[in-house]
């Protein structure tokens, strides 16, 4: 619809004004959003321990998930945790074999400066 159709259908075409208010409302809703998140910061901040906790029990648990995804059901090492060598260690084979190192995902660049 153009703005010659919506002034004959009655409504005005949005104006500057119009444009600030919508601005100024995102602005201020996205000043509450800030509010809250400093607020939760600041709880986190002066007891810490219900993160720490939470932190703990997901890393755990990230153990628990990656130690089974890598030994699989069937390791022996998988029982005790890995903690403690089997009593009949399996020969390395292709479900063994050491995996290939892989190049680091983080390249770091010495930057030199110069005192000219």
């Amino acid at each position: 619809m153009t703005a010659d159709e919506e002034s004959a259908a009655g409504e005005a075409p949005p104006t500057r004004s119009d444009a600030a208010g919508h601005v100024q409302d995102a602005v201020l809703a996205m000043v509450a959003a800030a509010r809250a998140a400093l607020d939760v910061v600041e709880k986190l901040a002066s007891d810490p321990g219900p993160l720490l906790d939470a932190a703990a029990r997901a890393a755990e648990a990230g153990r628990t998930a990656a130690g089974s995804w890598v030994s699989g059901p069937g390791d022996p090492q998988a029982a005790t945790g890995g903690d403690q060598a089997p009593s009949d260690p399996e020969p390395p084979g292709p479900e063994r074999a050491p995996r290939p190192t892989r190049r680091p995902r983080v390249q770091h660049i010495r930057v030199e400066s110069s005192d000219d």
